[in-house]
């Protein structure tokens, strides 16, 4: 059977929702988030230097003096690998955000093919790395992490 590719608008509502649904659970848990969406109607916002520029994680979330920032990932695993990823582009900016920042960034996937909820902070995931150069759809660079080696997973229930 083959899969409908959802269109970007989709694609775009389809992440939002679990972003949403994150947000919620951080904040259930004691959390103040701000979900970067709220910024930008369109593009992703971005830190901005005097030279460059890289797109921030999904949600900046404070505790107790403690700041994170969460990447939020609503994608199955790979079926014939056991790994998961995203484009190797995102990866460099999450890590440009953390070195800038100086707060930590953690990568959060929802696999709805199997209910599951995992993740790890990104200097975590980059022990485990399965393959920094897979290409995707033809075109696209994605790094992509041992699974299920490299994820804690979350008990999120319902959210």
């Amino acid at each position: 059977m083959e899969m409908k590719q959802k269109s970007f608008e989709e694609q775009l509502i389809f992440g939002k929702e679990f972003e949403d649904m994150f947000a919620r659970y951080l904040i259930n848990r004691g959390w103040f988030v701000t979900p970067k969406y709220l910024f930008c109607e369109e593009g992703a916002p971005l830190l901005i230097g005097k030279d460059s520029k890289y797109a921030i994680p999904d949600i900046d979330c404070a505790k107790g003096g403690k700041r994170l920032w969460v990447e939020c990932k609503r994608k199955a695993k790979m079926k014939k690998y056991p790994a998961t990823g995203y484009p190797y582009s995102n990866h460099i900016c999450y890590k440009k955000v953390q070195e800038i920042t100086g707060d930590q960034v953690y990568i959060v996937f929802w696999d709805e093919s199997i209910n599951k909820y995992y993740g790890n902070f990104l200097n975590e995931l980059e022990k485990h790395i399965y393959s920094d150069n897979w290409i995707f759809q033809g075109y696209k660079r994605h790094i992509v992490f041992r699974y299920p080696e490299a994820f804690n997973f979350l008990s999120i229930g319902a959210i």
